[in-house]
């Protein structure tokens, strides 16, 4: 039992490993933009 739960939180994890990266990288994206607002705000 232990098992196929534990196998199926890896499915799931697999299946969302791509979005997680782009979600990644929309967030290094805001990052920098929201650094780039307060850097010509200052």
């Amino acid at each position: 039992m232990l098992g196929f739960k534990i196998r199926r939180v890896l499915i799931h994890t697999a299946a969302l490993k791509p979005l997680f990266a782009c979600f990644k990288k929309i967030a290094k994206e805001l990052t920098f933009l929201i650094l780039f607002f307060v850097l010509t705000l200052v």
